[in-house]
């Protein structure tokens, strides 16, 4: 004998409810990455900075990193030689997250397009960034 289940408008709403918020806890908990701000010029040392947005566990253990090689290539980004210079930290201060982008050579170079990844214990995110520098 088959007993066909049939669920109420209701019970409906209900589950989808209950899926909806789990997705959204979900996301709220994922880690972000903002625009860039570059508060240096062309032909200085490279100063930069994104915003991160997370929870305090998420970014106390995150790292900031530029992309492989690998990814860089397969994203259709041209390596430049000057992404070896660049320093990449994740800075904690009064409950603010940024990645700091610095370098200790001058920059000449108008356009660079970088891809970061940062890293924490429950997942990765990589994105990509132009910086354009004025003289």
């Amino acid at each position: 004998m088959h007993t066909r289940l049939r669920n109420t408008p209701k019970q409906i709403m209900i589950s989808l409810l209950g899926a909806t918020a789990l997705l959204v806890g979900a996301w709220a908990h994922a880690l972000e990455m903002g625009p860039i701000e570059v508060t240096s010029s062309l032909n200085e040392p490279l100063e930069a900075k994104i915003s991160l947005g997370g929870t305090i566990e998420e970014l106390e253990y995150a790292e900031a990193s530029l992309a492989s090689k690998e990814r860089i290539k397969n994203a259709g980004i041209m390596r430049h030689p000057l992404l070896d210079e660049l320093v990449i930290l994740i800075v904690n201060n009064k409950g603010q997250s940024h990645i700091q982008i610095t370098s200790n050579v001058v920059i000449k170079e108008p356009l660079l397009d970088i891809l970061i990844t940062v890293r924490w214990e429950n997942g990765q995110l990589i994105r990509g960034y132009s910086i354009l520098l004025s003289p």
